[in-house]
């Protein structure tokens, strides 16, 4: 916090004033609610954390817990000690990137947060290196949309293994992965699965420099991508150095440079 010209207080606000923007902020777990509900103890209330923007309260850190007083309260309205902050001298944006990059850092006693919502809060907060993997992704002519978690032709929505791979290998050569995949597969939701993103990746930075294009791409233009998932299951390896390995096992057929 200290990066920010921020005033912080404690104020009883009612809930009916008390917004969700869900641009970062994850959809209510309502097992969750009930779970808090049925462990009430008002000792152990964590207070709710709002932003103050535009003269409304926007939650960041707090949400099921104010479900869950309204929910004792016979689902009525009531009054929630909330923890205050106002960005001073900041754009409506400014503040709304400010909330989307402390719901993702948010951390101590309260649930951690689900990948997909951090990703979601970080791309919202300007974050450099998800801004890139999400530009980087599309770059590819397949679509990540981190608002759209949908199955569905060209569309990664494994995001979590997504983003591992970018971080694991260089920009360029994630893709160059990507535009593989979807010249061999064209988009196929099998092709995006996290065993193949995660076992390309992983071949990627052992043999990146090393694998002739021309021969993998017509490797495994033969080969099902549902069949590496299947096959690199009953590999010895341990997790995705199984798939990894059965792709180098389909670029090694039948040629005498091997890897």
């Amino acid at each position: 916090m200290n990066n920010y010209n921020t005033r912080i207080y404690e104020k009883q606000l009612d809930s009916k004033y008390l917004l969700i923007d869900p641009s970062y902020q994850r959809p209510l777990n309502r097992a969750r609610v009930k779970k808090i509900v049925n462990a009430f103890n008002p000792l152990l209330v964590n207070i709710v954390k709002v932003s103050k923007r535009d003269d409304k309260y926007y939650i960041f850190d707090g949400q099921h817990t104010v479900e869950a007083l309204k929910q004792r309260s016979g689902c009525m309205d009531v009054m929630v000690k909330c923890k205050v902050y106002e960005f001073v001298g900041m754009t409506n944006w400014e503040k709304r990137r400010i909330e989307a990059d402390l719901f993702a850092e948010q951390n101590g006693i309260s649930q951690d947060v689900d990948v997909v919502s951090k990703l979601r809060a970080k791309y919202v907060s300007d974050d450099k290196t998800v801004f890139d993997w999400v530009k980087t992704s599309n770059k590819s002519g397949l679509k990540l949309d981190l608002n759209n978690a949908n199955w569905g032709h060209s569309n990664i929505v494994c995001y979590n293994e997504a983003f591992k791979a970018y971080n694991l290998i260089h920009d360029h050569e994630y893709l160059d992965m990507l535009c593989m995949i979807r010249f061999v597969w064209n988009g196929d939701t099998d092709s995006l699965r996290a065993e193949i993103i995660g076992g390309m990746a992983l071949f990627y930075k052992n043999y990146y420099g090393s694998f002739d294009h021309g021969k993998l791409s017509e490797k495994l233009r033969k080969v099902n991508p549902w069949e590496i998932i299947r096959d690199g299951k009953m590999r010895p390896e341990k997790g995705k150095m199984k798939y990894c390995e059965q792709i180098r096992q389909i670029y090694n057929k039948g040629i005498r440079n091997k890897l």
